[in-house]
């Protein structure tokens, strides 16, 4: 499958094939199926006979497949992805193949687009309206999702809490649009200071949650600790400083807990219950 036309796609599932290649990295023009994706045409080679064809990419060791045939996945002409079938046998795929396997490819091309329209209203209704990040619901009804894109590989991953103690002091002070643009400018603050990959939510109406991933524990620290010192300076907003109160807790996977809501759980009792309150 393809998420954006013109970059590199995955396999996403295949069956039959005698090995795993759902970690593949499928390129555009590259090989059967990427030549497929690239020209957004069927691809049927019925014999391949002695000629050096190739699937995905050279040194793959699919030579015993004789028969190959790719038909791309379009809608609306977006390449949405590729179904690929191979044969061992010589004139294993027909005509009559290409014809079938053509109708499957427009059916599919048009449900895929259609759970892909759904998931993201899906995606846009859970978005927090002020700061456009994922809110504390789509944490709670995608977090098996979350859990298995993350953590299925056992790598380290730290669970950063930010809490703005003051908020309601700062809205009461300089009133609803001032406070709306403190929270975005805080989200900008978690993009820039933070490395990616990252995924940022909306934790609760004042504490934002941050998933760091491919980080050490010295520099997960490292980050903690430097963004207590960030926030230790007021913050800009249309010209004017404001004294934040941010309570920071760090946990990490897997020491802290043995699934995302242990480790959120523990990075939220680490925050500061006794952070000095600066107006």
């Amino acid at each position: 499958s393809f998420e954006n036309e013109g970059e590199p796609g995955r396999v996403v599932r295949h069956r039959g094939w005698g090995s795993n290649i759902t970690d593949l990295q499928v390129l555009p023009g590259k090989g059967i199926i990427g030549s497929c994706a690239k020209n957004k045409a069927p691809i049927w080679i019925e014999n391949t006979e002695n000629r050096k064809t190739v699937l995905f990419s050279e040194n793959e060791g699919m030579d015993e497949f004789k028969s190959r045939l790719a038909v791309p996945l379009i809608m609306n002409n977006q390449l949405l992805g590729v179904i690929a079938c191979v044969s061992k046998k010589p004139a294993g795929l027909t005509q009559g193949h290409l014809n079938r396997l053509s109708m499957i490819a427009s059916c599919a091309a048009s449900f895929l687009s259609a759970a892909r329209i759904k998931q993201q209203w899906d995606y846009a209704k859970n978005l927090d309206p002020i700061t456009d990040v994922p809110n504390h619901r789509f944490l709670a009804d995608y977090r098996r999702a979350i859990e298995t894109e993350i953590l299925n590989h056992r790598k380290p991953l730290f669970s950063l809490m930010v809490h703005i103690k003051n908020l309601p002091m700062v809205y009461e002070m300089y009133g609803v649009d001032m406070g709306d643009k403190l929270l975005r400018q805080i989200v900008s603050i978690l993009s820039h200071s933070l490395p990616s990959p990252k995924h940022t939510f909306k934790y609760s109406d004042a504490a934002f949650l941050v998933l760091l991933m491919e980080v050490s524990r010295d520099e997960a620290r490292h980050i903690e600790n430097r963004l207590r010192l960030v926030f230790e300076n007021p913050v800009y907003v249309d010209g004017k400083s404001v004294f934040i109160a941010a309570e920071i807790g760090l946990s990490s996977y897997p020491e802290d807990g043995k699934n995302l809501g242990e480790i959120i759980g523990v990075a939220w009792t680490r925050t500061s219950q006794h952070v000095k309150v600066t107006t």
